[in-house]
């Protein structure tokens, strides 16, 4: 943001937590000006917010970062139900949808697997409906052919014996966009396996953590 609504010749002179500090001071400010009306601003994920009497390093005020001037629109997203401000709208269940379009489903699988002229792929059109529309799954297939030598058609083998897997294996079968997302993810997690198996481990015992404890004691190493 700063590159583009402050004087560039600024940014470079900017660099510290303090200066930082100054960027956003002056972006709030510049929203907060009579004839900037019609910005958003968009907090996702603020799953941490402080609360009046709680000492906790890990949770914050949001409202620090909001213009002076309520002269545009803030969403925010979160899942604590514990915030007191604002206008709230609740989904009680958000399901992952569908992609309708078939060349949607294509661009993704493109931008993430780095592959050209995926649009006239045939197998890559076979992978995009086997996936059925998606976009966690195509996102998920598309990262692991941009690590491989693998084309479409041998993902698609890939993952067809790794569904094979899961149906002999699985005590409860999932539902199908429930099966088509764990075995995409099945499918990366044994290529990780097979490259190395000490990171395979890591990564299973960090699904015991909350991903706000592992990224608090990340920043700590970093400063230290």
């Amino acid at each position: 943001m700063a590159s583009r609504i402050l004087k560039p010749d600024l940014l470079p002179q900017m660099s510290g937590v303090q200066e930082e500090g100054q960027l956003v001071n002056q972006l709030l400010q510049w929203m907060s000006r009579p004839a900037n009306i019609r910005w958003l601003l968009i907090f996702d994920n603020y799953d941490n917010p402080q609360m009046p009497g709680q000492e906790n390093s890990n949770t914050y005020d949001i409202r620090q970062y909001f213009p002076h001037a309520a002269q545009g629109s803030i969403i925010i997203s979160t899942r604590s139900p514990r915030l007191t401000f604002g206008k709230t709208h609740r989904l009680e269940k958000l399901d992952v949808q569908q992609l309708d379009g078939l060349q949607q489903s294509l661009s993704i699988l493109a931008h993430r697997s780095g592959w050209s002229d995926v649009a006239h792929d045939p197998d890559a059109e076979k992978l995009v409906k086997r996936l059925d529309g998606l976009p966690l799954a195509l996102t998920t297939a598309g990262a692991y052919l941009s690590q491989t030598p693998d084309s479409f058609a041998e993902y698609i083998q890939t993952y067809e014996n790794s569904w094979a897997d899961l149906e002999e294996t699985a005590e409860d079968l999932l539902d199908y966009p429930g099966r088509t997302l764990y075995n995409t993810w099945m499918v990366s997690f044994k290529l990780l396996q097979a490259q190395d198996k000490i990171v395979a481990r890591l990564l299973q015992l960090l699904a015991y953590f909350d991903n706000q404890d592992i990224l608090v004691r990340a920043s700590e190493q970093r400063h230290r």
